[in-house]
C-alpha cells in the first residue's frame, strides 16, 4: 500500500479551492505515469489502450491541453520525471442542443429577428392579422427574461 500511495494522484488537493468544482469530480479521470511509464490510474477513461506515448510527448499537452476523440486531456511535468493527467469528456454538438440556456438564447435571438423584421420601417404589414393571446404573452415572456431592465 505504501508504494501505491507514493505514486497516487490526488489533483483535488492541488486545486484552489476557489477553482474547485465538486460536481467536477466523478467525470475526471488521472494518470499518474513516471519515465513514460502508466503506474496509476483512476476514473473511467482507458490510459493504456487510449493515450500514446507519442502524445505524452506533444508539448501542447503541458500547456492549452490536447483533444483528442472526444475527451480533452491536460498534464504537468513533476519532479524525478513523473507526470500527471487529467482527462475530461469534451463538449459535444449534442450536448449544446440539450442545454436550456443554449435553447433559451436561440429561441430569445429568432424571436428578436421576428420581431424586427416585422416591425421594420416599410415592411409589408397588411397581410398580418392582429395576435392572438398566446404569441403576445410568448412575446412579452421573451422580451422579460432577455430585457430585464425595461
Amino acid at each position: 500500500m505504501k508504494k501505491l500511495a507514493a505514486y497516487s494522484v490526488v489533483p483535488e488537493l492541488l486545486v484552489d479551492q476557489k477553482f474547485f468544482q465538486p460536481s467536477l469530480g466523478p467525470e475526471l479521470s488521472y494518470a499518474g505515469y513516471e519515465n513514460g511509464r502508466l503506474v496509476y490510474n483512476e476514473g473511467d477513461f482507458d490510459y493504456v489502450n487510449q493515450l500514446s506515448a507519442q502524445q505524452l510527448l506533444d508539448p501542447r499537452l503541458y500547456s492549452s491541453g490536447l483533444s483528442v476523440k472526444g475527451f480533452h486531456h491536460l498534464a504537468v511535468r513533476g519532479p524525478q520525471n513523473r507526470t500527471a493527467v487529467v482527462t475530461t469528456a469534451t463538449y459535444s454538438v449534442a450536448d449544446w442542443l440539450a442545454n436550456f440556456s443554449f435553447l433559451f438564447l436561440l429561441h430569445t435571438f429568432f424571436s428578436l429577428v421576428c420581431i424586427g423584421v416585422t416591425c421594420w420601417p416599410g415592411a409589408d404589414t397588411s397581410r398580418l392579422s392582429a395576435p392572438t393571446s398566446a404569441p403576445r404573452f410568448s412575446c412579452f415572456s421573451t422580451l422579460a427574461f432577455s430585457c430585464p431592465w425595461w
